[in-house]
């Protein structure tokens, strides 16, 4: 692995003699007190150096070069692919350049399309030393891609709700023929925090790449100061394989999920089965599920019910994040009224970016829900319109992890006043991952 990382070191800072002779048709710049930094490791003051030339030599191919390596020593890798990008600009056919942005790629992470640029690059007409040199790294990258990789994901939030109860906005009097009096319980402010704390073990192939198994634990809790009655656990369960190629993704596999309430009094636990798969390309998605859900307790058997899932998703487009949501449950007996529907959720967001770790997400959220069966008590089937509006403000602390402040307001409107509710929430939340 040293012997690797050595390499590694040794192949990012060669051409720097090749880019000078691209000079030669331009403006000739002393270049050498810049340079007396760069090779003395002082790469702040050879950035800076090499910022300054820049200002009043935008198109010199060698100051953007050493602007680049500089950039890229102090994670300004944004900045060097700048550089890099303007050589290429003026020079499409310069190798060497396409060589070193290819190992930018693969320093940020981007191994796909680090190794596709430089399989691409081995299809031109290049030297013998530079394909030597670019095979040497594909081997390193090879060398040092590791068949098993294990991810964690820690979540932790601290929540304000002014209806910890789903009380309905009012009183109301059930339309039936025995007078009951008003109905409705009165709205509960409280406080809940919840955690998140997911592990993911991912197997590659070694002669399969494309190829992966992927084995994901979660377990959420959410945990009211009073209302106790709200308390939720859930445990998760999701073994699936993965086709990746470079710009898409496809998985498949079942999910194995026990859900049981935090009030230690309930019996109402449930467990529940499904099946999941999905595609994703460039900046859209598709996935769908299907899954049952069984309650442990005989007693609750007639809530016993199937959901199936479709979804389509659009990542970035102009800024906006885009999600269109189908659902539809079924009772595995008719009993009950309040199992079978039909949902279709719509939401849009958008990303504001104020500082290059600082951005705001306002978002809107659109759900419609129609239930098949009538309903005794309101002498009419339920239909429901709800409506989110939240706005996230993201703070990026790098290697910290990411914190988020939020505050929504939902209003569910219903023609059945119990579920006739509006909701205000106010949430600070904490995320922190984990690669090894």
């Amino acid at each position: 692995m040293k012997y690797n990382f050595l390499m590694i070191l040794f192949l990012a800072n060669l051409h720097a003699d090749d880019i000078v002779n691209t000079t030669n048709d331009l403006e000739l710049v002393n270049l050498d007190p810049a340079k007396d930094f760069f090779y003395k490791k002082d790469y702040v003051n050879a950035y800076t150096h090499f910022n300054n030339l820049f200002l009043n030599n935008l198109e010199n191919p060698e100051i953007n070069y050493y602007l680049a390596k500089s950039a890229i020593k102090l994670e300004k890798y944004g900045l060097a692919n700048a550089a890099f990008d303007r050589i290429l600009i003026n020079d499409p056919t310069n190798h060497i350049i396409r060589f070193e942005q290819a190992k930018l790629f693969y320093i940020v992470k981007n191994k796909e399309m680090a190794i596709y640029n430089m399989k691409k690059l081995l299809e031109e007409n290049i030297s013998d030393n530079l394909r030597k040199e670019i095979n040497a790294y594909l081997n390193i990258i090879k060398n040092n891609e590791k068949l098993y990789t294990l991810e964690a994901v820690f979540l932790l939030s601290l929540n304000r709700t002014d209806n910890a109860n789903n009380a309905p906005t009012s009183k109301y009097i059930l339309p039936d023929f025995t007078y009951l009096g008003e109905q409705g319980d009165s709205k509960v402010m409280d406080t809940y925090h919840t955690q998140l704390v997911n592990l993911t073990l991912t197997n590659r192939f070694e002669n399969y790449d494309s190829f992966r198994i992927k084995n994901s634990i979660t377990y959420f809790n959410r945990t009211f100061m009073n209302e106790k009655t709200e308390n939720f656990e859930l445990y998760s369960y999701k073994p699936s394989f993965q086709i990746v190629n470079k710009n898409s993704l496809f998985f498949m596999g079942p999910s194995f999920d026990r859900y049981q309430p935090g009030n230690t009094n309930s019996q109402d636990y449930f467990d529940a089965v499904g099946l999941e798969m999905g595609y994703f390309f460039d900046r859209y998605a598709f996935d769908s599920s299907a899954y049952r859900f069984f309650y442990r307790d005989d007693s609750f058997d007639d809530k016993n019910y199937t959901k199936y899932q479709g979804r389509f998703r659009t990542f970035d487009i102009l800024g906006f994040d885009y999600s269109l949501k189908f659902y539809k449950d079924l009772a595995f007996t008719s009993e009950r009224a309040d199992i079978d529907k039909i949902s279709l959720e719509n939401i849009l967001s958008y990303d504001i970016n104020i500082q290059n770790d600082l951005s705001v997400e306002p978002s809107f959220k659109y759900k419609l829900t129609n239930y098949d069966d009538e309903s005794f008590a309101f002498n009419s089937r339920r239909k429901d319109s709800l409506k989110e509006y939240k706005i996230e403000l993201k703070k990026d602390l790098k290697s910290f992890g990411f914190l988020n402040l939020y505050i929504s307001y939902e209003d569910n409107d219903s023609n059945h006043a119990l579920y006739d509710t509006n909701t205000r929430n106010i949430g600070l939340t904490y995320i922190k991952g984990f690669k090894w």
